[in-house]
């Protein structure tokens, strides 16, 4: 007769036979439905672009072929990647790979690239966060509102079905379908890394230097680049190109830094070597709308950071009189060396396009005034009509987004960033990203960010994620935490029934 060993402690001894290598042996992890789902539609829009390519080169169209299979192919990579790292490779390439670069193909010049790991992470997210009610209201609201704008809109080109498109993720979706397990410190300790290392490249560009050694090459074709040589001061271009885009992006990350210095309790050496050299990168882009942000932001990290402990808020106290004291000091030499473009010739003319942002935004809204000329297509719309300021862009991102979709569009938009300003703010966790992302918002008043670099819509969104993640990891805190005064109440019902 032969037994039958039912328990699995019997078979221990004989598996100590068994070599280690088989015994750790896994079966090979199977693929998920939407990452079969992805690689379906790829190879699909693979083939249909593949039998294309005659008709392509007869229309002299090769290049936006080549770069829709480019497209194709990094989705295709994307869908293997490990989901927990696809947040990390939107903010690199939206920092990394500049939208002005002449290496792109035809179809990706100027186009938003964190965007395609940023929806393919929406996608594959095992689970979704509950944005606060009024958020997702507002949310609905405004991509409703974009959709009839498109729909309504008197023209249609490429670049503004892109920006419809860009924006709907970016401010859409990322809202109504946030998806879980994003790591918030890690982002912004990644985030940090990378404007540090490009902060320094700055100081040296900018204060040394006075040109671009490495990157000049990839800006050369551009408009901006040949006004560089009239600029009373040199401003600084590194890896993102128009030295606007390099303001942002650094005073940002200065609020950041100063958020870091504000929450940290010890080893404070290297978040203030941090801080300064991303307010000098600050200072070497000589961008008045930069440090107007940057000034905003360290106010807001100053004023809500608040101690989670009685036994932190006299280190708090000290840090805050430290960093105002920074900040009055960076901000006033942060002007003095403002003063200079101020008074040339370039800066007085760019102050003049600026204060008849106004007149134009009313003159290119006549006849479209409920949902403007359609989204992303205030440049194309102003050109076609023929308008008197059409050669020069519209330098205010709100401006454009009323002539984009309306007043009543905008409008939905701005309210719905204020509404996640004030929700970061009411959220301690969130302080930081709270600050960068009213930095970023203040910043892009003073020139056509959103149309112009659309990667800084990325950047905004994946702020936006950051905060929502963190009121809800602070509502999920709060109601497993029981409240003091019902446990101490509790306490006393449990010590008088035992009593009696």
């Amino acid at each position: 007769m032969v037994r039958v060993m039912e328990s699995r402690y019997e078979w221990e001894p004989y598996m100590m036979l068994v070599p280690s290598a088989i015994r750790r042996t896994r079966p090979p992890p199977r693929l998920a439905t939407t990452q079969l789902v992805i690689i379906a539609c790829c190879c699909a829009i693979a083939l249909i672009l593949g039998l294309m390519i005659p008709w392509a080169e007869a229309n002299h169209s090769l290049g936006y072929i080549v770069g829709g299979i480019g497209v194709v192919f990094i989705v295709g990579v994307l869908a293997f990647v490990p989901v927990r790292t696809l947040p990390a490779i939107a903010l690199l390439v939206s920092l990394l790979i500049p939208a002005e670069a002449a290496f792109l193909p035809k179809l990706l010049e100027g186009a938003a690239l964190g965007v395609v790991p940023l929806a393919i992470w929406m996608i594959r997210a095992r689970g979704r966060l509950r944005a606060p009610r009024h958020l997702r209201c507002l949310a609905v609201l405004f991509g409703a509102w974009l959709i009839a704008s498109e729909i309504f809109a008197p023209l249609r080109t490429k670049h503004g079905v892109e920006w419809f498109v860009v924006v709907e993720i970016t401010l859409v979706l990322a809202i109504i379908k946030t998806p879980s397990g994003f790591g918030i410190r890690d982002v912004r300790s990644l985030f940090l890394r990378v404007t540090t290392v490009l902060g320094i490249y700055a100081l040296v560009e900018g204060f040394i230097l006075h040109f671009n050694p490495l990157f000049s090459s990839l800006f050369e074709h551009t408009n901006w680049w040949g006004n560089q040589r009239f600029n009373a001061s040199y401003r600084v271009t590194t890896l993102l190109g128009h030295p606007l885009d390099n303001g942002l992006v650094f005073s940002a990350a200065a609020v950041l830094a100063a958020s870091e210095v504000m929450e940290r309790r010890d080893k404070m050496a290297m978040p203030l070597v941090r801080l300064a050299i991303l307010v000098g990168a600050v200072a070497a882009t000589h961008e008045r709308g930069s440090v107007i942000g940057l000034a905003v932001g360290w106010m807001i990290v100053m004023l809500f950071t608040r101690a989670q402990r009685h036994s932190k808020a006299r280190g708090q106290s000290v840090r805050r009189v430290v960093l105002l004291t920074g900040a009055v000091v960076g901000v006033a030499v942060l002007i003095s060396g403002l003063q200079a473009r101020s008074e040339s010739s370039q800066g007085r003319a760019s102050a003049l396009v600026r204060e008849a942002v106004v007149a134009r935004t009313t003159e290119a809204l006549h006849g479209i005034e409920l949902f403007g000329a359609g989204p992303g297509e205030v440049d194309s719309y102003r050109e076609i009509k023929h308008l008197g300021t059409s050669s020069v862009t519209l330098e205010n991102s709100y401006a454009e987004i009323v002539v984009d979709i309306g007043p009543i569009g905008a409008l939905i938009g701005v309210i719905l960033l204020l509404a996640i300003v004030i929700t970061g703010l009411r959220t301690p966790l969130m302080v930081g990203e709270t600050a960068a992302l009213a930095a970023i918002l203040v910043d892009i008043g003073g020139y056509n960010a959103i149309q112009g670099q659309r990667p800084v819509l990325v950047i905004i969104s994946l702020l936006i994620i950051s905060i929502i993640t963190g009121v809800d990891m602070t509502r999920k805190r709060s109601s497993v935490r029981p409240d003091a005064s019902s446990v101490e109440a509790r306490t006393i019902t449990d010590v008088a029934s035992a009593a009696s």
